[in-house]
């Protein structure tokens, strides 16, 4: 078979529309987008799109909070990353502290969290 140049790939991927990028970035693992976040300036706005990780939020069962005048929904992005192990950063199932805002509340994912159970 034919060898790939992952330099020509990457290319490749970077001239694809806007929407096709889109959902295939949808189909990559959190951790993969956050790499491809490198590649360049338009990749980067267009995995921070809300439209990217509301359906990765809703399959999670992660929602926003509600909506204030003076503050607004949050980017998706932002409520997935939340939700994610402060230790492994795999998604979280255990939340400490959650009666606080999003942005104070703990996360680890319960193989993070019986370990520092051990611990202490």
């Amino acid at each position: 078979g034919m060898e790939s140049d992952g330099a020509w790939d990457c290319f490749r991927f970077l001239e694809l529309q806007d929407e096709l990028v889109c959902k295939i970035i949808m189909l990559l693992e959190p951790k993969v987008v956050a790499r491809c976040c490198a590649l360049s300036q338009r990749i980067r706005s267009l995995a921070c799109r809300d439209d990217v990780w509301e359906p990765l939020c809703h399959e999670r069962s992660y929602k926003q909070r509600s909506a204030s005048r003076t503050r607004g929904f949050r980017p998706w992005m932002e409520i997935y990353i939340a939700h994610l192990c402060g230790e492994c950063l795999k998604p979280g199932g255990v939340v400490l502290n959650p009666d606080l805002d999003c942005s104070t509340q703990a996360v680890l994912c319960f193989a993070c969290f019986n370990e520092v159970a051990k611990r202490n």
